[in-house]
């Protein structure tokens, strides 16, 4: 009797985990393990939601518990997998992922999430294999192509990388309003045509790719961009594009166009057709009024080298933490008495920080930057731009100005995973952690290299006021 009731209250807690409901499915489980506490369902079900919802310390002891009892069970050394990795314990999640694969040869998932541990150590080459692995036993998976691709490109193999990423239109996490008119473009002639050209992702991803509209411009397409209305003012002025739209999601933009396609879809495009991408750099430049103003703005502040820094990206992004520094391990570079230093940083990092930036002299111009227009102007009247992985350093880059990107242990794909530079950015110089979250080391090495350059004669100098 015992057992049917527990069967029952884990069944109803299935069916409510797979509503969203996810308190009362956990109250379920809780029931179910209360009434038979050896039903391995109801525990591994109560573990994968508690990995899902901020609980991997707890499902990894349930794990634990439900493995004394079933040390056969593939998905319960899976589960103990992914919330050990959720801990950032790889090591341990690498071992159950292997485990699990012992016992199930075939199990797809065990893969993905293999290479995801082995992707996150940065050992590169096994975690290809293993989300190869995932795709050659689920090639319906358009997670596990992505994942294959980010690889790829991580690796600087573009035309292989984007055409799998390409599959991310059928993950949940990727969505684009539906568009009442026009077609998808998929590498059609355009010439006499109109293309709408969506953004996608954050401020960053669009300002990477803008430098993409230039050949489509030159196939002779009349080409109508919709961006980020904090990107508008910007793209207005020096976008390579017959109009900018200030995207009012989900409404359509209310011009005509044939066709419409992602931004970031303009690459995988663009290979197939030209064979390779272009590169020209800059192609981001501020108002010339508006960079005047700024530039009249910091030479009253000071006449020294001139540094803006930029500490934390968008929390809402899945890998803030990792790519985010703390505004505290930035104490070694304000040390450097030669040069002045700028905040760029805006939202709650900066409210955060002003304590910080006082004790140090850092000059706050988050009230002053509206929109990205203003901070370009800011960013041309500066000589240095020192930034994590955030849509600063890409615009800092596409201006052409000199930026250094502190990057964390495994970064994302555009930077690859090694080297000083980029092909993307010529002007820019990357700084990486060579231990996981050691920020510390990193802040360490750019305030020498600033102190090195300063001593220099052929090293950073201040710019004159504009003209």
């Amino acid at each position: 009797m015992s057992w049917a009731s527990s069967e029952a209250r884990r069944l109803e807690g299935d069916r409510l985990q797979a509503q969203g409901q996810y308190e009362q499915a956990l109250a379920c489980y809780q029931q179910a393990i209360a009434l038979e506490p050896a039903n391995i369902y109801a525990l591994n079900n109560m573990a994968v939601l508690l990995v899902e919802h901020n609980g991997a310390q707890d499902a990894e002891e349930i794990c634990r518990r439900a493995l004394s009892m079933r040390g056969d069970l593939a998905e319960l050394h899976y589960n103990l997998g992914r919330a050990l990795a959720k801990q950032e314990r790889f090591h341990e999640a690498i071992a159950a992922y292997e485990h699990a694969l012992d016992l199930a040869p075939n199990m797809a998932e065990a893969y993905n999430m293999l290479g995801n541990a082995w992707r996150a150590l940065g050992i590169i080459d096994k975690a290809e294999h293993c989300y190869r692995q995932a795709v050659s036993l689920k090639p319906e998976s358009a997670e596990f192509r992505v994942n294959r691709g980010l690889t790829a490109l991580l690796q600087g193999r573009y035309e292989e990388g984007f055409a799998d990423f390409e599959r991310r239109f059928a993950l949940a996490a990727v969505h684009l309003p539906p568009l009442p008119r026009g077609r998808p473009w998929h590498g059609e002639p355009l010439r006499g045509r109109t293309l709408l050209v969506r953004f996608e992702g954050g401020f960053g991803d669009t300002l990477h790719f803008l430098r993409y509209l230039t050949p489509i411009r030159a196939a002779g397409a009349r080409v109508l961009l919709e961006c980020q209305p904090e990107l508008a003012r910007l793209l207005s002025w020096c976008a390579d594009a017959d109009a900018v739209i200030s995207a009012v999601r989900p409404n359509p933009p209310s011009e005509p166009f044939d066709f419409h396609v992602s931004l970031l879809s303009l690459p995988y495009h663009l290979w197939k057709t030209h064979g390779s991408l272009s590169q020209s750099v800059p192609y981001i430049k501020a108002p010339p009024k508006l960079e005047r103003v700024w530039r009249e703005k910091l030479t009253q502040k000071s006449d020294g080298l001139r540094v803006g820094v930029v500490w934390a990206g968008n929390p809402y992004y899945p890998n803030d933490k990792k790519r985010s520094c703390p505004i505290e391990r930035f104490s070694s570079l304000f040390e450097v008495a030669e040069a002045a230093f700028y905040s760029l940083q805006k939202g709650g990092a900066s409210e955060y920080a002003q304590p910080i930036l006082r004790q140090w002299g850092v000059q706050d111009l988050s009230q002053e930057l509206r929109d990205f227009a203003d901070t370009a102007a800011a960013i041309a009247a500066l000589d240095l731009v020192i930034s994590v992985d955030t849509a600063v350093a890409h615009l800092a880059g596409a201006m052409g100005k000199p930026v250094w990107v502190l990057l964390p242990f495994s970064p994302d794909w555009r930077w690859g995973m090694t080297g000083g530079t980029t092909v993307w950015y010529p002007s820019m110089r990357l700084f990486r952690q060579t231990q996981r979250d050691d920020w510390q080391g990193v802040l360490e090495q750019v305030a020498d290299q600033l102190r090195a350059d300063l001593k220099s004669k052929d090293g950073l100098r201040p710019t004159s006021a504009a003209p």
